[in-house]
């Protein structure tokens, strides 16, 4: 009977437990009921604040556009600023050896401190010296030639000039290279006018912006329960970008071999990558114009500067002037 006695007290006592847990619960409930109510009111709010901010925003962009067109409609159209004349550049197509005489010569022909004109004369030749318009140029060239050194110059064109060709397909024939670039233009070149043969590769910096989300530190907000609020913010990536090319120079034409080209045109010689396939194509146009004079240094010179030109026309304004010293038969 006691045995009995305990069992009954110990199931009445998980009964009065359970009852316990049932009654906690149906609180925890209604409290999670409350809070959850709570939180969608909030949420509401939000939403509505949001909107109302957007149509604020809305509305002053639709002011500001009215601002601008009343603006434009009352403006004074202004003369457009004169032409900026061409500019050429002047370079050394020898070095003055030894320099140290040439110096105070060469300071006063192109108006450039001895400092400068050390500085320029150290660097690859063709060195450019001075950067003037293209009648100054003339008259610079002359008197440097009459001093006795050697010099060019070469008229800066503008980047949208034409006389480039971006070579898509091409053929070797026996005689002539047929040309194609991306719009269907061919050209015809016989090797014989071939000139100059120029690789190099190119480094390109650039920085992208770009959005993204972020979680800031950790604090309470105000009207918010503690909740962080992720923040929109910009970032800047740099990148680096390689690329390669040939650049082949005829009376009046340019013609750019890149990693759009479609190397098909040399056969069994087509190479595994761009490097090989430009390579052998530079090989087989010397071959097949041994007149045509061949210079590699931009290989290894991938960021090129050249003085009083914007970095990104380097390399085509140094080839430029090579061409012009081809030209005139004073390079190599």
């Amino acid at each position: 009977m006691s045995g009995t006695r305990e069992l009954r007290t110990r199931l009445e006592a998980a009964q009065a437990e359970l009852q316990r847990s049932k009654v906690h619960l149906d609180k925890l409930r209604q409290h999670h009921e409350r809070e959850r109510d709570a939180l969608q009111q909030e949420l509401e709010a939000a939403r509505r604040e949001v909107a109302a901010l957007q149509l604020r925003h809305e509305e002053a962009l639709q002011a500001q556009a009215q601002q601008r067109a009343a603006a434009l409609q009352q403006a004074v159209l202004l003369p457009a600023p004169p032409p900026v004349p061409p500019s050429a550049l002047v370079a050394l197509v020898r070095r003055p050896e030894p320099l140290d005489p040439a110096v105070p010569v060469l300071s006063r022909l192109t108006g450039l401190p001895p400092a400068d004109v050390r500085l320029r004369a150290a660097m690859p030749l063709p060195c450019v010296m001075a950067r003037v318009s293209v009648s100054e140029a003339e008259a610079m060239c002359q008197a440097l030639h009459a001093e006795g050194f050697a010099a060019v110059s070469s008229e800066i064109p503008h980047p949208s000039a034409g006389g480039v060709m971006t070579v898509r397909r091409f053929t070797l024939e026996a005689q002539a290279l047929h040309l194609e670039d991306a719009r269907g233009r061919r050209e015809q070149l016989p090797y014989e006018r071939l000139m100059l043969l120029v690789r190099g590769r190119r480094l390109t910096l650039s920085v992208e912006k770009q959005l993204e989300w972020s979680l800031p530190e950790a604090q309470p907000l105000v009207g918010r329960r503690g909740f962080s609020v992720q923040e929109l913010k910009v970032q800047e990536v740099k990148k680096e970008e390689h690329s390669q090319f040939l650049w082949a120079y005829a009376e009046g034409l340019r013609m750019v071999f890149t990693q759009g080209t479609q190397f098909q045109g040399l056969g069994a010689r087509r190479g595994a990558s761009l490097y090989e396939s430009l390579q052998n194509l530079t090989g087989e146009l010397h071959q097949r114009a041994p007149q045509a004079v061949r210079d590699d240094r931009l290989l290894a010179l991938p960021r090129f500067s050249l003085p009083l030109v914007h970095e990104e026309r380097g390399q085509e304004l140094f080839a430029e002037l090579l061409f012009q010293a081809v030209k005139q038969r004073v390079w190599p």
